[in-house]
């Protein structure tokens, strides 16, 4: 992923996602994205003017405490 290279310099990252987040983490799980990754979903909203939804998603490494 892009963020490889990155993660030394933070500890979790908050990521915005649209209606197709599930899609999108479903196919990153099986290019082995996230073996090394949590994720958990910190807050859902109605997307406007759709009837889908977005989230807000914490990604940090695994082994981290969730802060």
């Amino acid at each position: 992923s892009m963020l490889k290279p990155h993660w030394h310099s933070f500890r979790r990252m908050l990521v915005i996602k649209g209606p197709k987040w599930t899609e999108e983490l479903n196919e990153a799980r099986r290019r082995g994205l996230m073996h090394n990754l949590q994720i958990k979903t910190v807050a859902e909203y109605p997307l406007p003017g759709t009837d889908g939804q977005s989230v807000v998603l914490k990604i940090w490494p695994k082994g981290v405490p969730e802060r």
